[in-house]
């Protein structure tokens, strides 16, 4: 309650009830950035932090997500405000819960389906931490990360494809009597 007091202190229109909707249309709209490569728009939604490890995730590969519906509606379970330096360089961080049905499709850079499909929706649970630099007047909340308990094993990493290339070498058969005369020729 302490950080949300702090939050409305430098936000006057901040609601703890109404947050979980922001915070969604943000995840919604980052997603979609990210499936469609668009590096400069997805920066709006996502911290520095976040860009890099989402864009590495996508090298190579064509997503196709895409949001279906929420299970229940956003809610949110923690909230944090930290000073960083100095006393009045403030920001603030909030964990939402989504439990929500969406499509996930990830085809290598062959187009062979390397996760999911694009016709069986999946119920996801996850906890996402959103951020924002709250002394800045002009600062917006932006995905900062996703919680992964411990518990949940660890994902196997898709298998890495390559391009096999085949030395091309002349077999001796395919030299004609013409080409052996031409290059005792000019030796």
């Amino acid at each position: 309650m302490l950080a949300v007091r702090k939050i409305r202190n430098y936000e006057e229109e901040f609601e703890t009830d109404e947050f979980g909707q922001v915070a969604q249309d943000i995840y919604i709209k980052a997603h979609e950035q990210i499936a469609l490569k668009d590096k400069h728009a997805l920066r709006e939604f996502i911290t520095e932090r976040a860009y890099p490890e989402m864009m590495h995730n996508v090298k190579d590969k064509t997503i196709h997500w895409k949001f279906l519906q929420s299970l229940e509606p956003p809610r949110l379970v923690h909230a944090r405000v930290t000073d960083v330096i100095s006393k009045e360089n403030l920001f603030a961080q909030i964990t939402v819960r989504f439990h929500t049905q969406q499509l996930l499709a990830i085809y290598d850079r062959f187009g062979r389906l390397m996760h999911g499909s694009e016709t069986l929706a999946k119920d996801v649970l996850e906890y996402v931490v959103f951020e924002k630099h709250i002394s800045n007047e002009y600062g917006q909340w932006r995905l900062h990360d996703k919680i992964v308990p411990e518990w949940l094993p660890a994902r196997q990493p898709a298998p890495k494809t390559y391009r096999l290339v085949e030395d091309l070498v002349q077999p001796e058969e395919a030299v004609t009597e013409d080409d052996k005369k031409e290059v005792a020729a000019t030796a």
